[in-house]
């Protein structure tokens, strides 16, 4: 009976050992394991009876110095739309989009099934509604929450040209631009989708490129070909605007707010006035403002008004005072480097010649932090409103921290 004890003691080891070497191998064989040989051979040690831990490879462990892969037959994100708030954003890839926080990737939301390929997606002020428009396809509303369709507002439409949520998410303001190029505004209730009657505006102006409603939700701001009109949505009187004298201007900016707009005239000029006032403040060369202007925008929460130049520079003023938050820096060679600034003025994403990004003091210039691996700044790019995150789309979108610099595919 010992003989036979003692053998049972010796033999059971060895067979255990056995099933698990042979466990595992069946498992490489199905491609569940991506352990190499040594990782193997520890296990089987382990087993065996001895405690040393197996160390693992870190979850993120990639390497910093190449873009990361895109995932096979993932479709392209054709745009990057970000929630006005925080830093969720809704990634577009052809007729699909999905809502996602870089923080928590694994709680995506996928909204639809949409009608085809957005062309248009605007936000509600409190990011609890989306309007999505394909191309000659309907206007829709969307909870974000969970994704549904709460609303069709109209079965067809060619092409929007400019649409707006009223501030409290009550109204969906939109000009829009038939097959045969006649152009309407219309304005819905958001949550019976009933059209609201006598809201055109004043002089039978056609269309509009960009809407904001006012803070009151009663006015309605617009621009058309040379001039911004204010007028009252239901009684469709005017009451207030601005003119320009020269054709030669770039796109006028309205703040989302709808309490300032501006535009820049002739390459160097910019200036900005309050809609509900006729004073204007010009921003030009006393300001710093010496190269050719092609982009003016307002943050999303109309607290910053942001200039960019052609040679790749951008500077910005505190709203409503217009004082200047941040200088003409850093000067990015058009042909070499490229850089876009934060919503807040605050800092500025450098990307260089060979796709290496940093963050950098949008005021003094000075570095503050590399972000991991490469950038392709050509697609997609850009700061989630509270400028926490740093978005490029793409086949492969990826994420980085910017109070960190690490990076992660979305």
């Amino acid at each position: 009976m010992a003989r036979v004890m003692c053998s049972l003691r010796q033999a059971i080891p060895r067979a255990v050992a056995a099933l698990v070497v042979a466990a595992l191998l069946l498992a490489c064989r199905s491609g569940a394991c991506s352990s190499s040989s040594s990782g193997l051979a520890a296990a089987t040690t382990a087993s065996a009876g001895t405690s040393a831990p197996v160390p693992s490879a870190p979850v993120d462990a990639v390497d910093a110095a190449a873009p990361l892969p895109p995932p096979a037959d993932a479709e392209p994100l054709t745009r990057i739309a970000w929630q006005p708030r925080g830093h969720r954003a809704a990634l577009l890839r052809g007729g699909a989009i999905t809502l996602v926080d870089p923080a928590r990737p694994a709680g995506a939301l996928a909204v639809g099934p949409l009608s085809g390929a957005v062309e248009n997606l605007v936000f509600s002020d409190d990011g609890a509604q989306m309007m999505t428009h394909p191309e000659d396809g309907p206007i829709e509303l969307w909870s974000t929450a969970t994704g549904a369709r709460a609303l069709t507002l109209v079965d067809e439409a060619h092409r929007l040209t400019g649409t707006c949520f009223s501030h409290d998410g009550k109204l969906l303001a939109a000009s829009i631009e038939a097959g045969d190029q006649t152009r309407s505004l219309r304005i819905w209730d958001t949550k019976t989708g009933a059209v609201l009657p006598d809201v055109a505006p004043p002089q039978e102006i056609s269309g509009f490129w960009q809407l904001a409603f006012l803070p009151d939700d009663r006015q309605l701001a617009g621009f058309d070909a040379l001039q911004v009109v204010v007028w009252d949505i239901r009684s469709g009187k005017r009451t207030g605007g601005r003119g320009f004298e020269t054709g030669a201007t770039s796109p006028v900016a309205l703040s989302p707010n709808g309490t300032f707009a501006a535009t820049s005239l002739e390459q160097h000029a910019l200036i900005a006035w309050g809609l509900g006032a006729q004073h204007e403040v010009h921003l030009d060369q006393a300001n710093g403002c010496a190269d050719h202007l092609n982009g003016v925008y307002f943050s999303r929460d109309s607290r910053t008004l942001i200039a960019s130049s052609l040679a790749g520079r951008s500077a910005s003023w505190n709203v409503p005072s217009l004082s200047p938050r941040s200088r003409w820096a850093p000067a990015l060679p058009e042909d070499r480097e490229k850089g876009t600034m934060s919503d807040d003025g605050a800092i500025v994403l450098h990307v260089l010649a060979d796709g290496s990004a940093e963050i950098l003091d949008a005021y003094t210039g000075r570095k503050i932090r590399g972000l991991d691996g490469a950038m392709i700044f050509d697609l997609d790019v850009s700061f989630s409103p509270d400028h926490r995150w740093v978005l490029q789309g793409g086949a492969a979108p990826v994420a980085w921290d910017v109070l960190t610099g690490r990076r992660s595919p979305l």
